[in-house]
């Protein structure tokens, strides 16, 4: 009887130190379960400034589980990861940062719930070894995603995205047409039953929190895809870079033109619609 197969995508950008950790330790994990599951590791590059692409496509020169795929431009945080995850071919898939703040020691317990019967399995953040206040703005950019949530969805709180996804949860969302795909409230609304795996979030030991802060610029926009406030939401993001220290970031998603160091395909990311068709059968 053949192994199931997990797939495990991360996306990066400048994480030239932060890259041969996660290899490490995401292989760590997986050797314990070697038994009874085979697995790749994908990474995608956001055309990093320093060595990331170099370090990627060395480790997957001397490990044929490690796949990089190279973007000719940065396409950023959300729609990055929701395409590679799309890339992948396990029995179920799972999505961590690469800079170490989802903790690969979790994936055992991703893995196990799947086992039980969950279609998906979210990390959820109950403690942060982060700076507290750091913590409570996250905290409270979660109470107000899920106050302008009118689309009838439940948002669990400090979920990022972190979790494994099953087959049949990506199969649906291939069927999708996102221009910007929030992935946690795509599967959320896909009503999948789900589980929830608490862990503590470790502090970014290397690499700044520079990306990490304008994340939270572009995170305005994905709560115009779950609330009619979208007005609001729009003119929120236009006017936050005026009237906050938030570094705005430049959006070059409607770029097309991304290459692939692995046998896996690149997907598009323009020409994208709005319109959602799905089943839950």
């Amino acid at each position: 009887m053949s192994k199931k197969k997990i797939s495990i995508i991360s996306s990066a950008y400048n994480e030239e130190a932060n890259i041969p950790l996660l290899y490490a330790q995401v292989k760590e994990q997986m050797q314990k379960l070697s038994a009874q599951y085979d697995y790749e590791q994908l990474v995608l590059d956001n055309a990093s400034q320093d060595g990331t692409l170099r370090v990627l496509r060395e480790i997957a020169a001397q490990d044929p589980h490690f796949k990089v795929i190279a973007n000719a431009r940065n396409f950023g945080h959300i729609r990055s990861p929701y395409y590679g995850i799309l890339q992948c071919g396990g029995d179920a898939v799972i999505y961590m940062a690469s800079d170490l703040q989802d903790p690969p020691a979790v994936l055992p317990q991703l893995i196990q719930k799947w086992e039980e019967g969950y279609k998906v399995v979210l990390g959820q953040k109950t403690q942060s070894k982060e700076s507290p206040l750091f913590f409570m703005v996250r905290k409270f950019y979660y109470w107000l995603l899920n106050l302008v949530n009118d689309s009838g969805t439940d948002l669990p709180a400090n979920c990022t995205g972190f979790g494994l996804y099953d087959k049949c949860v990506v199969d649906e969302l291939r069927k999708l047409n996102e221009p910007y795909p929030y992935l946690r409230g795509l599967v959320c609304e896909l009503g999948y039953a789900r589980a929830l795996v608490p862990f503590v979030q470790p502090v970014r030991e290397r690499g700044g929190y520079l990306f990490v802060r304008a994340k939270n610029y572009l995170s305005l926009k994905l709560m115009r895809s779950f609330s009619i406030t979208s007005g609001l939401c729009n003119t929120w993001v236009k006017i936050a870079p005026i009237y906050s220290p938030i570094i705005p970031i430049k959006n070059n998603c409607t770029e097309e033109n991304n290459r692939t160091d692995s046998k896996i395909g690149a997907v598009p990311m323009g020409n994208l619609s709005q319109k959602r068709s799905f089943s839950t059968k």
